[in-house]
């Protein structure tokens, strides 16, 4: 149900992002976005609810300033585009990979290619290709043992050390401090 009613509606059809600027009427959304940013640093007991409960709060703010803009519809085509072209990025994650392949895989130029994904992604395609290794490979560093280079290899990235620079780029940390952070907190 809460799915169904507040988190689809504003994935599939809201807006493709929402600016929040310091004002009184957003005022809530900072107030709650703050609760559970200081309940997550103070690790008291029982913070895990206060962040659970200010979060929730926050998603409905969300929900409810979207429900006053007018919906986005992404034509079906770009959508079809879309997901073939992200299809192909997930299968050949771990290659070296061009706009003009990923353009290539729906049959349109890289140009294009590059509208569709800065007008619904809010990335180029290879700023976009950047992000998803990082995030495979953030993945990897939690769910595996396996060694660093051998996560950034299979991630698409020719060195460890070009690796460890965009991890920590995007992340904050190093994939080997990240790693760390991740078991302590299991």
């Amino acid at each position: 149900m809460f799915d169904t009613v507040y988190i689809r509606p504003i994935l599939e059809t809201g807006p493709s992002f929402l600016k929040f600027q310091k004002n009184p009427e957003n005022e809530p959304y900072f107030r709650q976005f703050g609760q559970a940013f200081t309940a997550c640093a103070g690790e008291q007991p029982g913070y895990e609810f206060k962040i659970r409960a200010a979060l929730s709060e926050v998603l409905l703010f969300i929900w409810k300033k979207s429900q006053m803009l007018p919906p986005r519809k992404m034509p079906d085509i770009q959508e079809a585009r879309i997901k073939r072209m992200l299809e192909y990025i997930d299968a050949n994650i771990s290659n070296a990979m061009t706009v003009k392949e990923i353009a290539d895989t729906v049959s349109i130029c890289p140009r294009e290619c590059q509208r569709i994904f800065g007008r619904y992604l809010h990335y180029s395609p290879m700023a976009y290709v950047q992000r998803r290794r990082i995030f495979t490979a953030a993945r990897l560093l939690s769910e595996t043992n396996s060694p660093l280079t051998e996560i950034a290899l299979s991630c698409g990235f020719q060195t460890p050390s070009y690796f460890s620079k965009q991890f920590k780029q995007l992340t904050g940390s190093t994939p080997r401090e990240y790693r760390a952070a991740v078991r302590k907190n299991k």
